[in-house]
């Protein structure tokens, strides 16, 4: 993937690896997604979708920051850190 990813397009790829992931409609990525606001994204979904991420995306995500990544402002935020990072 490559370094500079605009936060545009990261919210894209995030919206669409939470749909897939989660195995929700199109159009619920167009919606608030957040821990507890899709089914399956309890604590064991937030591991599975932590897994997705950094495979997705090429990046190991700190323990630390699991708390910290609810939502998709969040992780978009949180994942151009890590992808710049690198």
């Amino acid at each position: 993937m490559e370094d500079a990813v605009s936060n545009s397009n990261l919210d894209q790829k995030v919206r669409a690896l939470i749909v897939r992931t989660f195995e929700l409609s199109d159009d619920d990525a167009l919606s608030e997604l957040r821990f507890g606001s899709v089914p399956g994204w309890d604590s064991i979904g937030h591991v599975r979708l932590v897994v997705e991420l950094e495979e997705e995306f090429g990046m190991s995500i700190p323990t630390y920051l699991l708390p910290e990544i609810l939502d998709v402002d969040s992780i978009v935020r949180e994942t151009q850190k890590l992808i710049s990072e690198k």
